[in-house]
C-alpha cells in the first residue's frame, strides 16, 4: 500500500481528491486502477486469505462493562492528551510555518468524521465487487463531485473561468507509475484493512493490526522511493498533466462532463445494489 501510494503520487487524499476536483485526468485514472486492485484484492483476501470457518469460539477473556467502560475512558484520555499536544506544537512551530495550526485542525475534523461516520475510501472500492453493496461507493462519488463544484468556485474565482489566465496546471503527471501505483495501493490497501487514512481511524481505536499496517506502510513508501529514484527519466515516469478544461476546450465543458460522468457512475453503483440484492433474494426463494 505505501510503496503503490509512493509511485503512484498519493493515496485516496493526493492523488484522487487533490486531483479530480482539480479536473486532472491523473485522479480519474487513479479512480480507476485503485478500483481494479481494490476488486483483486477482494478476490485474493476471500480465496487466499479469509481464516477458516470454525464452530469452536475462541478462548478469550470477557470484559465485564466495568472493565469497558474503564478501558473507555482511558482511550479517551489519552486521544484528548494526544490531540491537546498536537495542537501546541503546531502552534509552536506556527512562526516558522503559519499553515500548521489550520492543517492540524482540519487533520482532527476529519478524522472525527471519519470515525463517527464509519466512512471508508477502501469499502467504497472493494464491495461492489465482494458484496454487492455500493453505499459508500456511491458516497465516495458524491464527495467528489461537491469537491469539482468547489474546486470550480474557487479557481473560478482566482483565475476565472478564460483557461488563458492559469498559471500552471493543477494535478498530477500521467504516466505508467500512476497506473501501477494505483492498482498496487488498491490490492495493498484491501489486504490491510483499509487506506492511508482508514488506517490511522483504526489506529486510533486500538486496532493492533493496523499498527502492523502502518509500519510496512511506512517500508513500503521506503521502496516506494527507491524504485521513483531507479525509474526517473525512464519510460516509467513519462509523462506529463493533462488539464481537462484544456482537453475539452474550456472549464464549463469540463465541468459538465466531469459531473456527468460521477451522475452515470452513481447511477450504475446503485443499479448494480439493486441487481445483487434481486439475485440474492432469488436465490433465498
Amino acid at each position: 500500500m505505501g510503496f503503490g501510494a509512493k509511485i503512484a503520487g498519493g493515496c485516496n487524499i493526493g492523488a484522487l481528491f487533490s486531483s479530480l476536483p482539480q479536473f486532472n485526468l491523473s485522479g480519474w485514472i487513479f479512480l480507476l486502477f485503485v478500483f481494479l486492485g481494490a476488486t483483486a484484492g477482494g478476490r485474493l483476501l476471500r480465496n487466499f486469505f479469509e481464516p477458516p470457518v470454525s464452530n469452536k469460539r475462541p478462548n478469550r477473556k470477557r470484559l465485564t462493562p466495568e472493565q469497558r467502560k474503564q478501558r473507555r475512558i482511558i482511550q479517551i484520555v489519552l486521544g484528548v492528551v494526544l490531540t491537546l499536544v498536537v495542537v501546541i506544537v503546531s502552534f509552536v512551530v506556527a512562526p516558522s510555518y503559519p499553515k500548521a495550526p489550520g492543517i492540524i485542525f482540519v487533520g482532527i475534523g476529519l478524522g472525527y468524521v471519519m470515525q463517527r461516520s464509519r466512512f471508508c475510501f477502501t469499502a467504497a472500492y472493494r464491495d461492489p465487487g465482494l458484496t454487492g453493496e455500493t453505499k459508500l461507493t456511491r458516497a465516495v462519488i458524491v464527495a467528489l463531485a461537491l469537491s469539482t463544484i468547489l474546486f470550480f468556485g474557487i479557481q473560478a474565482s482566482k483565475y476565472g473561468i478564460d483557461l488563458a489566465n492559469l498559471q500552471s496546471t493543477p494535478g498530477g503527471t500521467v504516466n505508467l507509475s500512476l497506473v501501477i501505483g494505483s492498482f498496487v495501493f488498491g490490492i495493498g490497501a484491501v489486504l490491510a484493512g483499509g487506506c492511508a487514512s482508514g488506517t490511522f481511524v483504526r489506529m486510533g481505536e486500538g486496532y493492533l493490526q493496523n499498527y502492523i499496517a502502518f509500519v510496512f506502510f511506512a517500508c513500503g513508501t521506503a521502496l516506494g522511493e527507491v524504485f521513483n529514484i531507479a525509474t526517473k527519466g525512464t519510460f516509467v515516469k513519462a509523462g506529463s498533466p493533462i488539464y481537462l478544461p484544456q482537453l475539452f476546450g474550456g472549464m464549463m465543458p469540463a465541468l459538465f462532463i466531469q459531473l456527468l460522468v460521477l451522475l452515470a457512475l452513481w447511477v450504475l453503483a446503485y443499479w448494480w445494489e439493486q441487481r445483487k440484492i434481486a439475485q440474492r433474494n432469488a436465490q433465498s426463494n
